[in-house]
């Protein structure tokens, strides 16, 4: 008897919960992609690095979060529809498309709680995947610099 009374105010309280989550993600607060991240970031074959403020402070990045799949298969679909969905409601869009294929992407999305946030996505049928996701004060000019400066001295 008393499991039947909570019921209903279990039920109204998951379902406002739900509502809430979805509200988060639709406004844009939260990315699309954060799913891949949560879904894929431990499984076996897959490769991820989590750094927070403590270790980028120099760079004013508060989160950095990559992941890495050699071998995507049919996830190759799953990640494309949520970097496509974050795609949007981007502010500033830069891809890259051979063969009428997405090779990689650099997505800027709106800022959220004072951080601007950034999409970067590669894929490559011969190294598979790499999604990064950042989050800082660092603006545009200043994430393309740091890459640049990354890229000119892994050479």
């Amino acid at each position: 008897m008393m499991m039947r009374r909570l019921r209903l105010p279990l039920l109204i309280l998951l379902l406002s919960l739900m509502a809430a989550v979805s509200a988060l993600a639709q406004n844009g607060t939260v990315p699309h992609v954060q799913e891949i991240f949560d879904r894929y970031g431990r499984a076996k074959d897959v490769t991820t690095v989590v750094m927070t403020r403590e270790m980028l402070t120099e760079y004013d990045i508060h989160l950095y979060r990559s992941l890495t799949m050699r071998e995507p298969g049919k996830r190759l679909a799953v990640v494309r529809a949520a970097v496509d969905a974050d795609r949007k409601v981007a502010k500033s869009i830069k891809e890259v498309i051979d063969f009428g294929t997405l090779s990689s992407g650099y997505y800027e999305l709106p800022p959220a709680n004072g951080l601007n946030r950034y999409i970067l996505y590669r894929y490559n049928p011969k190294r598979g995947i790499t999604l990064i996701y950042i989050e800082g004060k660092l603006g545009a000019d200043d994430l393309v610099s740091l890459l640049l400066q990354n890229k000119n001295t892994d050479n």
